[in-house]
């Protein structure tokens, strides 16, 4: 019995030092910053802004602002993503770590290239959207995505 209770108390040590261990990493905060911006951001104004815009969304989500990140999203992408339930379809999902991959004109609009990583098991899955910025109702949104 003797024998036991060092044991014992070494595996409960152990233990606690793991709780703390996860505790504190589900304690720290979600990235806020892109893992990477591209430099097509630079070229204008118009991309500047809509890499910016997509900046904030992210931004938005990672700091639990899921009513702002809805905000920056046209009408029909939000009713898309659940209208009225929008902020809980996105927190659903989490902080995401993302990249702005690109900048560029498409159709006389801009169009942001953003990777997003998802996990799968042991690993993350790299996805790659096109994020399509337009003005409606006399403010800059995000009115489409489309996977690139």
């Amino acid at each position: 019995m003797r024998d036991a209770s060092p044991r014992l108390r070494i595996i409960t040590v152990a233990l606690a030092t793991a709780a703390l261990a996860c505790g504190s990493a589900a304690a720290k905060p979600p990235p806020v910053r892109p893992v990477s911006v591209s430099v097509q951001c630079g070229i204008d104004t118009a991309r500047r802004t809509g890499c910016d815009l997509v900046i904030s969304f992210f931004q938005s989500v990672n700091t639990r602002r899921y009513a702002r990140a809805c905000s920056l999203l046209g009408d029909e992408l939000r009713e898309k993503t659940g209208g009225e339930r929008c902020p809980a379809i996105i927190a659903a999902d989490g902080p995401q770590r993302y990249a702005i991959r690109g900048a560029r004109i498409v159709e006389s609009r801009v169009g942001i290239v953003v990777s997003i990583w998802l996990p799968e098991f042991d690993h993350f899955r790299e996805l790659r959207w096109l994020a399509i910025i337009a003005p409606e109702r006399g403010q800059l949104r995000i009115i489409e995505t489309r996977p690139v």
